[in-house]
């Protein structure tokens, strides 16, 4: 099922945090004990199917750092999550991200951020061909 509540689950993790057209907002609680599906963008759009609502905005959030990823009311929705290894002669280290954005005539338009400090990565926004069928797109009314 999905999350509506912030509760200490995914209160100090980083997260995104879709707002639906009834006004709720779903927060990503991915590998939450005794989920069928771990990963919470998965239930989420699954939800939406079954219950014809939409996505209406959508934002990533650490603790009280909270920013906009993407228009309101867009046609769709696209999230995926990453890491980078960075390797230097003294030491390496990883660095986690989201890529996300938003969706107009199969086309993703998205930004790479920084998790968990919700900041944009210095790489220029890309333009993605994508389907309704791939598991990281949400399109509204599908």
């Amino acid at each position: 099922m999905i999350c509506t509540e912030e509760d200490d689950f995914v209160r100090y993790q980083p997260r995104w945090v879709a707002t639906l057209d009834d006004g709720r907002s779903v927060y990503q609680d991915d590998y939450r004990p005794g989920e069928d599906e771990p990963i919470a963008w998965i239930r989420l759009k699954r939800y939406l199917k079954e219950t014809g609502k939409k996505i209406v905005g959508l934002s990533i959030q650490f603790c009280d750092n909270i920013a906009t990823v993407a228009p309101p009311n867009a046609q769709g929705y696209y999230y995926i999550q990453g890491i980078m290894n960075v390797a230097g002669d003294e030491d390496s280290y990883s660095i986690r991200f989201y890529t996300l954005g938003y969706v107009e005539d199969n086309i993703a338009h998205v930004q790479k951020w920084y998790i968990p400090a919700n900041i944009p990565m210095p790489f220029p926004a890309e333009d993605r061909l994508v389907s309704s069928d791939d598991d990281m797109v949400i399109m509204n009314g599908e």
